[in-house]
């Protein structure tokens, strides 16, 4: 593309308008056009330019782009193309119009409501159900991939406005065939989601995955976390030394198969949740399912505010970066409601009473630096509260 005054493409599609920025890529509305008026409009992930030059994020966008191009499952967000746009490798989705679970829970917590249960079980089947085939894929000649999302959190989970329930983003995926490897003493995921042992270092399995999904699914159902607290440091030490709340607590009309369920797949003891996705959606599902056509309603009303970044003028197009300041886009805002990608670093922690609210120093919460090397894990020393927990939040908080 030579002329300033066309849009920005990636390969045949023009991009007509950004939907969102996450922490490897932005997704774009786009189009393709061909003889006939012929038009189809698709979602176009591109990477961030200030990863262009980091090896190891650009081969994990490749990677996603492999492994999601083997998936057609109808409860996963498939990739059908991919390239590159001005050194910017690119990924090509079909457009759902859709929330995320994040976006979902946020927006019946201002409206004041709690996602009916049945709605709860056919999100928890969609989700568990695509969850099952990731963990089961194989490649051409019958062997296993070995697939662990390592990412399934609310804002990895999509509700269309069709009543549809897609898992996305393998981006932090590990599979067999992989090109690059998460480094010794390095665990990835979103902090709240993590399982123990992906804290703790300890082999990480598909088990680890539903526990991500049982948070999740936690959360969907009682407004909140299991383990999510004070800070960041807090919020760790839950996840590894505190067992988690009955849903019951939070939820009264909540049904023993989801109370128990969700209790068996939070589990510190890995070999003691679910073996397989599919099991545990045969234990958590027991009572009424809802039905498409109602998920679909509740999320119309419930986001039709945030459905109207879908709309897009026919004659719209993302300037080239020659005219606009598209090549330097703004960095993502990172916020803890939606859950961040982060670079966990596992640690040892020592048994001792829950932690006080108090031990942590509240004026050092927005305290962030940015330019701290990830380290390997040492083991967790006890310093003074607040340096503890500043310490902590330097080294477990490096954004991936």
């Amino acid at each position: 593309m030579t002329s300033s005054d066309q849009g920005l493409r990636c390969g045949p599609y023009e991009l007509l308008k950004r939907l969102a920025v996450g922490g490897m890529g932005e997704v774009y509305v786009a189009r393709r056009t061909a003889a006939g008026a012929f038009e189809k409009r698709v979602a176009v992930k591109i990477m961030l330019p200030h990863l262009v030059e980091d090896a190891e994020f650009r081969q994990r966008f490749l990677d996603e782009a492999r492994l999601t191009a083997r998936m057609e499952h109808p409860n996963i967000v498939q990739i059908f193309d991919v390239g590159e746009a001005d050194g910017r490798p690119w990924l090509a989705m079909p457009l759902v119009e859709s929330v995320s679970l994040a976006g979902l829970i946020r927006a019946a917590a201002d409206a004041q409501e709690r996602i009916p249960l049945p709605l709860v079980r056919l999100i928890a089947v969609g989700m568990l159900e695509g969850l099952h085939y990731a963990h089961t894929l194989k490649d051409g000649a019958g062997k296993d991939f070995g697939l662990i999302h390592r990412d399934v959190t609310p804002s990895n989970v999509l509700v269309s406005t069709q009543g549809a329930v897609l898992l996305t983003d393998f981006g932090i995926a590990k599979a067999r065939g992989n090109s690059w490897q998460t480094q010794p003493g390095l665990a990835r995921g979103k902090l709240a989601y993590v399982a123990p042992e992906q804290v703790t270092n300890r082999a990480v399995t598909q088990r680890a995955d539903l526990f991500s999904a049982a948070v999740t699914l936690f959360e969907l159902t009682a407004g909140r976390g299991p383990f999510t607290l004070g800070t960041d440091l807090l919020t760790l030490e839950a996840i590894v030394e505190r067992p988690a709340p009955s849903l019951r607590s939070f939820r009264k009309d909540a049904d023993d198969a989801l109370v128990d369920g969700l209790a068996k797949a939070l589990e510190k003891d890995a070999l003691r949740r679910f073996a397989t996705a599919r099991a545990m959606r045969e234990a958590v599902v027991k009572g009424p399912v809802a039905q498409a056509p109602e998920l679909a309603e509740f999320v119309h009303r419930l986001c039709a505010k945030a459905l109207e970044g879908f709309s897009v003028k026919s004659d719209s197009a993302v300037p080239h970066p020659g005219t606009a300041s598209l090549a330097q886009p703004a960095q993502p805002r990172v916020t803890a409601a939606l859950g961040e990608d982060r670079v966990v670093e596992p640690t040892v922690l020592e048994p001792r009473p829950p932690p006080r609210l108090e031990d942590t120093d509240p004026s050092d919460d927005e305290t962030h630096d940015d330019d701290a090397e990830t380290q390997e894990a040492p083991e967790l020393r006890r310093p003074r509260p607040v340096e503890a927990a500043q310490q902590q939040r330097r080294r477990l908080l490096t954004a991936a």
